[in-house]
């Protein structure tokens, strides 16, 4: 979002042969958009390449939906001529099968980590895909997007270095729908210029001397540190749960900083017309090579050759913490952003309603509560590699799930007002010197942090609003507690899941299936 700790590079990205396996599409109950979706990621395809597969991750929950899904997977085959795998409900459940039988363990955690029956399950989905890409470079795309591609007004060439901060930048657009922005669409090889990035060690994309990087610390200025992610930007819908929140980092319109919060807030009345429409471009200006601040993984490459964690299989917000469980567990990881965006375009359309930017200062989400839970692991300084640190990370959740109630409730409460804090001083402090400029936008920093402050003076404040329901408090707590276990139990147990499905993998036995 601009500003922050960043360095530029003379390095201008490598070209390379193509080298990612294939493209997997999320869905749930959505055969139109995943129509739409499939038929254009194959139109590229059939233009651009003639090996990649296609898999659709379907994690539907009644068999007809499913079975539509399947007729749409059929469809886009018999069309583009191309190769379509399908991993549904059914699909699933014989792998687990499979690979429990391999495990010799752990069936319930499987079961849990993949075979959900209800809530917001798109974490779980993305785990299917973990397993079943294993071995591979992969690329990933949620149903809601088209492979079209846009790119920055302003884009340069140059390779960035970037530290604390989502490096990317926003324009924003008072139209409700992305034709009413003039944008221009180009044609682009997506999985070309992702695969210029994902895999690649840091010394075989920056040429200059590591030594003289001296702005840059920890992660990105090893030399040994690799690519395992890579993630282009979007043009339409925002994406956002919320149009602004406190998780890892701030995120939403409120967190914008430079040219970004000058072309939100230079005029009140458009300012809060574009907090509403949701309708943004969102993309870097050039190649950067960044750390784990931002991890919203709409579209997305990574490197599934070695050890990736899990996600949390239930509630939103999960590739967040993805992104905060693998910076924690691998410390020479890092995330690259390319100069491009794809259309993300979910129907019907979606807005934010007045005053709603304030809306997430009234309480905290699951989210929020595990980045925190996870933030405050510490690792043994034996526990080097990603298998240990997941498995140490694991424990931790497990023990803070099993604390009495009154020091469970203190420390994630500390936790949650310590980082409060830290994000009000920053934002305040931009509020404060653009209030010359837009009272609007002042006014709502203000005002989220007014709230804030009297949401967290309350007891309760610890406990996710998205885990409450008419059980009161102590159904709160218990089901808070049980998400803590249970992740916790899965990322221990990851690294064996992991080896097993790699042992079926060599007996070419996979979660999807050809159609």
């Amino acid at each position: 979002m601009n500003g922050g700790n960043q360095i530029h590079n003379n390095s201008t990205l490598p070209l390379v042969d193509p080298r990612i396996a294939g493209i997997g599409i999320m869905t749930a109950n959505r055969p139109a958009l995943l129509e739409r979706a499939l038929k254009s990621y194959a139109q590229f395809a059939t233009a651009n390449r003639s090996k990649i597969e296609y898999v659709v991750f379907d994690d539907s929950k009644e068999i007809d939906m499913c079975n539509a899904n399947r007729h749409v997977a059929d469809r886009v085959r018999q069309q583009y001529d191309v190769p379509v795998r399908f991993a549904g409900c059914q699909e699933k459940a014989t792998y687990v099968k499979q690979l429990g039988e391999c495990l010799g363990h752990s069936r319930d955690i499987l079961q849990r980590s993949l075979m959900r029956t209800e809530g917001y399950t798109l974490g779980q989905n993305r785990n299917a895909l973990l397993l079943d890409s294993i071995g591979s470079l992969y690329f990933s795309a949620d149903d809601d997007t088209i492979c079209s591609v846009a790119i920055a007004p302003d884009a340069q060439q140059s390779l960035r270095l970037s530290e604390g901060i989502d490096p990317c930048s926003y324009w924003c657009y008072q139209n409700t729908t992305r034709n009413g922005n003039d944008t221009e669409l180009i044609k682009k090889d997506v999985l070309d210029t992702h695969g210029q990035l994902l895999g690649r060690r840091l010394s075989e994309i920056i040429s200059s001397d590591f030594q003289q990087i001296t702005e840059i610390a920890g992660r990105l200025n090893k030399p040994e540190s690799s690519v395992r992610i890579t993630v282009n930007g979007l043009l339409g819908d925002c994406g956002w749960g919320a149009p602004f929140g406190l998780w890892h980092q701030p995120m939403g319109y409120l967190a914008f900083d430079g040219a970004s919060l000058e072309r939100l807030i230079h005029d009140d009345n458009a300012y809060r017309q574009r907090l509403q429409t949701r309708q943004v471009l969102r993309v870097t200006t050039g190649p950067v090579l960044a750390d784990f601040a931002f991890s919203m993984l709409t579209t997305w490459g990574f490197d599934n050759r070695q050890l990736l964690p899990p996600n949390l299989p239930t509630h939103r917000g999960q590739d967040l913490i993805f992104g905060q469980v693998l910076s924690a567990c691998s410390k020479d990881a890092v995330i690259g952003h390319l100069p491009f965006s794809l259309i993300h375009d979910p129907v019907p359309i979606r807005r934010f309603w007045p005053g709603e930017i304030t809306r997430t200062a009234a309480g905290i989400d699951l989210c929020r509560l595990m980045v925190e839970a996870i933030t405050c692991c510490s690792f043994r300084d034996s526990e080097i590699s990603i298998e240990d640190r997941l498995m140490s990370l694991g424990r931790h959740l497990i023990r803070l799930a099993a604390l009495p109630g009154n020091r469970l409730r203190k420390h994630l409460s500390q936790c949650l007002q310590d980082s409060n804090q830290c994000f009000e001083q920053t934002l305040m402090k931009r509020a404060m010197r653009e209030s010359i400029c837009n009272t609007a936008y002042a006014n709502d920093v203000t005002q989220y942090f007014n709230k804030l402050r009297t949401s967290q003076s309350n007891e309760d404040y610890w406990l996710p609003l998205d885990l409450r329901s008419v059980d009161g408090v102590k159904g709160a707590e218990a089901r808070t507690r049980q998400s803590l276990r249970e992740f916790g139990e899965l990322l221990e147990t990851w690294p064996a899941i992991i080896h097993a499905a790699k042992t079926l993998r060599n007996a070419d036995i996979r979660l999807s299936v050809p159609r």
